[in-house]
């Protein structure tokens, strides 16, 4: 029987360590991500740690979300893809498990939702709506080349040949919440606010990183992108539509893959997409294959799983009005609405 108590400020280098050791560790876990949370939307981080024998055997995440759309909420962990418990053996998992049923009782939520990227086997309910692209980088540029399918492949070398495109590794900010806004309400989705790029910059240090794709010096196709472990993790990303011909994306991400392979890092985790969506035959059509997620949740005064994300088809007319909006207007709603779309 381990011991549950909530993580203290002096403790987050453990809390980091026992992250980075355990095989199903990501980079949310890391209270770098939470940090970045809190100081750009404010909300509670709720740290749990297991210990047994003075010593670190579990961790449990959460974040207390409160709306007046869809009212309070317990999540593991927002603004992220994956999350959840990471523990030692099945059973100090059960007993985070239960903790974090009981503490969402104690806050009266409407749910615990708990974003596991491997599969615990959760006797719980469980949401199948969105997939994780994630695959191991080939060892040489010729061979990262080959193992994309003949039609991006083509477009790749369309881009250098044809356009001239350049990349860059700049670092700039400012572009990046450029084309991400462009990109967004072409979505129709809202955008984060550009504090929350920064903070996670700030946080993660050289392990944070932006790629821009320039086509005649003009700033095209950019991604904001993280290292962790042995793995490439493009996040945030945008692009000016009016040069979709160029075929920038690809040229970004093939590029990308050949940097994260030189600095040895070995697998390239393409991130999260809902099913069919456009985003992941994108990805599909640049070597990937698609992965459930695994989204669980405990419901303790809704009576069914919610699907609350702004991509959801319920959500198909708010998308089609934002689209039509001034991007001035998308950069100063956007931030608002997304803080309650975790």
């Amino acid at each position: 029987m381990s011991q549950v108590t909530k993580l203290s400020n002096n403790y987050n280098k453990e809390w980091n360590d026992y992250v980075l050791n355990h095989e199903n560790g990501t980079i949310y876990h890391l209270s770098q991500w939470k940090n970045a949370i809190v100081k750009t939307f404010k909300w509670k981080a709720d740290y749990y740690i297991a210990e047994s024998n003075n010593k670190i055997c579990g961790i449990l995440p959460l974040f207390l979300i409160k709306g007046i759309f869809f009212g309070t909420r317990v999540l593991s962990i927002p603004y992220a893809v994956y999350g959840g418990i990471l523990a030692d053996s099945m059973d100090i998992e059960e007993e985070l498990l239960n903790f974090a049923k009981k503490f969402t009782q104690e806050k009266n939520a409407q749910y615990l939702e708990l974003r596991y990227l491997h599969n615990p086997g959760l006797q719980l309910p469980k949401l199948d709506s969105h997939v994780t692209f994630r695959r191991k980088i080939e060892d040489t540029p010729e061979d990262i080349l080959l193992s994309i399918p003949r039609k991006s492949r083509a477009s790749i070398r369309n881009g250098y040949s044809k356009f001239n495109l350049e990349v860059r590794i700049d670092n700039n900010l400012n572009i990046l919440y450029k084309l991400y806004c462009l990109n967004k309400r072409k979505l129709g989705s809202p955008v984060y606010p550009k504090a929350f790029f920064k903070n996670l910059m700030a946080e993660f240090g050289d392990d944070s990183r932006i790629m821009t794709v320039y086509y005649k010096n003009i700033p095209i196709s950019t991604v904001l992108y993280f290292y962790f472990k042995d793995t490439c993790l493009p996040y945030f990303s945008g692009s000016d539509p009016q040069y979709l011909y160029t075929s920038a994306s690809n040229v970004l991400y093939y590029e990308l893959m050949k940097e994260a392979r030189a600095r040895d890092y070995l697998y390239f985790d393409f991130g999260r997409s809902r099913v069919d969506s456009g985003a992941g035959a994108f990805k599909k059509n640049m070597g990937f294959s698609p992965t459930p997620l695994n989204y669980y949740y405990y419901l303790h005064n809704a009576s069914d799983i919610p699907d609350i994300s702004p991509t959801s088809s319920k959500f198909s007319l708010v998308v089609e009005i934002w689209k039509r909006q001034p991007l001035f207007l998308t950069k100063i709603l956007g931030p608002r609405l997304v803080k309650y779309f975790p």
